[in-house]
């Protein structure tokens, strides 16, 4: 997260730092209340993995983030074995 907290901190996908003024402690308005889609935390910024021509952009804070394949948990979490397959048995 950027440390400059006269302009908002958020980092927006494959474009940087929002960069409005800020108005709570490193955020501005719109940025304020984005929690992580993950785990609820205050997010950081937008998930910036790529899939063909698009952004993912999900929310997500410092702890959490993408496997590459459009999932989403905690960093601790990547440690483990392999993800849960869905009900049709293929990987979320």
């Amino acid at each position: 997260m950027k440390e400059n907290t006269t302009s908002c901190a958020y980092s927006i996908a494959w474009r940087g730092y929002c960069g409005k003024p800020a108005t709570a402690p490193g955020r501005c308005a719109d940025h304020a209340e984005v929690k992580c889609q993950c785990c609820g935390e205050p997010a950081a910024g937008e998930c910036c993995q790529t899939f063909t021509q698009f952004v993912c952009g999900v929310p997500l804070c410092d702890k959490c983030e993408d496997n590459g394949r459009g999932q989403h948990r905690r960093k601790a979490e990547f440690d483990k074995p392999t993800w849960p397959d869905g009900p049709d048995g293929m990987p979320y």
